[in-house]
């Protein structure tokens, strides 16, 4: 796949601009014509580089010249609704979500709709690594060969090589990436640092953990006799989930034909292999448990949040945990998905108008959030997804007119390695956290909240 950036002319000519969206119109400008040049593009661009303007004015641009339908692809109602707005100035556009869930009202939708059309003019499709397994993306592929369209554009803050690949077998062969490092330099982002916080494990923690992790190793080192390269992947394809086809060397089954494909090339029972299995998911869950209600990340938390005057985003992986920081910080609100419309309407109000400026919340948040004037995030459940990572650094990078002086940072509570009778003992936090850090820039590593500039 071609990779297109903006060179170093381009970013010199943008940065005579001197306003925000005069600079993002202008590299705006320059993707809409690779757009109109390769007719199938992947866009890398960081989060809040401006993809629903450069999509809505793209799609504008269009209506000029052709009158068939505009179709969005996305992977959730959230997504749809966002979509619908951006373009709702469009006529003759529709937005279809396609996923293993319900992609198949959405494909005979499709086959409703281009039932009376030849073609479309252009298919969007947003967050495009979120096809990354072989029900997905068949689906998606299911999609585009129902709909004929003059322009594809697949939208993306980062993709993996396993998207790359997935997107060249169907005809995408120009890659336009804009990183987040890019944003920064054309200051069409604030500021911004992670601040990683090593946190340490009770001496009671610590022995739950060697426990844990000491099982968790023995299975590991079952499933290295059944793939040696791939001993921590293998137990995940043995087990039920919603996505009934996995794909894992070339070959694409169904959880029950893999336990009978691994069973007969080692000639190990298969019983034996779903139960160790089985025992491999518990132990996962254990210890992600463990890692998310670590006493000491609550505890510093909630010290740090008793002494600050600034508003702050906190991230946590469960309902429980919003309700412990909400009865130890008179401050905080929470916001989850057990939650009423009402009362979520009622908690982001009290956090707007600084009645409440600690907003609690898990996954909900993630995506769509937009507050101008926080600048701070306790990220204490993060998990080994880079995309993750990648959105909630997008919920402080909106610029701030009135505060030029914008520093965003995000604070990752992290539990670090520890010695265990004279050997270090790996977190699985920070390896996850390494992992999802080699492509993020402006890294520091803490071991005091006092540390933070």
């Amino acid at each position: 796949m071609k990779v297109r950036k903006l060179t170093e002319n381009e970013i010199i000519e943008i940065l005579e601009f001197s306003d925000v969206n005069s600079r993002k119109s202008h590299y705006q400008k320059i993707i809409q014509e690779e757009l109109i040049r390769n007719k199938k593009v992947l866009l890398e661009l960081f989060t809040r580089g401006g993809k629903g303007y450069l999509a809505s004015s793209f799609c504008k641009l269009l209506r000029t010249k052709y009158s068939e339908p505009i179709i969005v692809l996305v992977h959730n109602s959230k997504l749809k609704s966002d979509w619908e707005i951006i373009l709702k100035d469009v006529d003759n556009v529709h937005v279809y979500i396609v996923n293993s869930y319900t992609s198949k009202s959405a494909i005979e939708s499709l086959q409703t709709t281009f039932k009376y059309y030849r073609e479309g003019v252009i298919c969007i499709a947003d967050e495009i690594h979120r096809y990354s397994n072989a029900e997905t993306q068949m689906q998606f592929y299911k999609a585009l060969q129902i709909i004929d369209t003059r322009y594809l554009l697949c939208l993306s803050a980062m993709v993996k090589k396993v998207h790359k690949d997935f997107l060249e077998s169907i005809g995408v062969h120009f890659n336009f990436f804009i990183p987040l490092e890019t944003g920064y330099r054309l200051s069409v982002v604030p500021n911004f640092t992670h601040y990683n916080l090593a946190i340490h494990l009770t001496k009671d923690e610590q022995e739950q953990y060697v426990k844990i992790q000491n099982e968790y190793n023995q299975i590991v080192e079952f499933f290295d006799k059944i793939s040696p390269d791939n001993a921590t992947r293998v137990p995940a394809l043995l087990l039920p989930s919603k996505v009934p086809y996995r794909k894992f060397g070339g070959l694409t089954m169904t959880a029950k034909d893999w336990l009978q494909y691994f069973s007969k090339e080692t000639g190990i029972n298969a019983g034996l292999i779903i139960n160790k299995a089985v025992k491999w998911r518990t132990l996962v869950g254990q210890r992600m448990n463990l890692l998310y209600k670590a006493e000491n990340k609550v505890s510093i938390a909630l010290d740090f949040l008793k002494t600050t005057n600034k508003k702050v985003l906190v991230f946590v992986k469960r309902i429980e945990d919003i309700k412990k920081i909400m009865k130890e910080d008179s401050q905080a609100v929470g916001f989850h998905s057990k939650m009423t419309d009402e009362a979520k309407k009622q908690a982001m109000e009290s956090f707007y108008n600084n009645e409440k400026p600690h907003l609690v919340s898990c996954d909900s948040l993630v995506e769509g959030l937009e507050v101008l004037d926080c600048d701070l995030i306790l990220n204490l459940g993060f998990n080994s997804s880079v995309s993750d990572a990648i959105q909630k650094t997008g919920r402080l990078l909106l610029i701030d007119n009135s505060n030029k002086l914008k520093h965003s940072k995000i604070v990752n509570f992290y539990i670090d390695n520890f010695i265990h009778n004279n050997i270090e003992v790996k977190s699985q936090d920070l390896i996850w956290l390494e992992r999802n850090q080699k492509q993020i820039s402006f890294v520091e590593w803490i071991d005091s909240t006092d540390e933070i500039q």
